[in-house]
């Protein structure tokens, strides 16, 4: 259980808009101080976090075989596995594991 929530099933097929209606986060400080260092699981409404980050992904995954349902899945894991407030470069390297994809770079 994380963030007092029962994990995410993250099946093959999940989507990005299951994840963020899964953990419900709403931001109440646009652009405050240490939002850069934090991914945000949940967060859709002004900006949607996990969909930048799949975008991210998407643009480096021409280099491995992984399909985007793949990529969205490891995202959905690595909200279940850290804790919020979810460090970015802990976060960065669960995808890495996951899909081989190094974003802190």
């Amino acid at each position: 259980m994380r963030d007092g929530k029962a994990e995410l099933i993250c099946r093959e097929g999940v989507t990005v808009n299951e994840i963020n209606n899964h953990w419900k986060y709403k931001d109440k400080k646009p652009g405050g101080a240490g939002d850069d260092d934090l991914v945000s699981c949940g967060q859709k409404d002004t900006y949607n976090e996990l969909e930048y980050i799949l975008g991210r992904l998407v643009k480096y995954k021409g280099n491995f075989k992984i399909s985007e349902k793949e990529l969205i899945k490891a995202l959905c894991e690595c909200c279940n596995e850290l804790e919020s407030p979810r460090d970015r470069t802990d976060f960065y390297r669960c995808l890495k594991r996951k899909t081989g994809i190094d974003l802190n770079s």
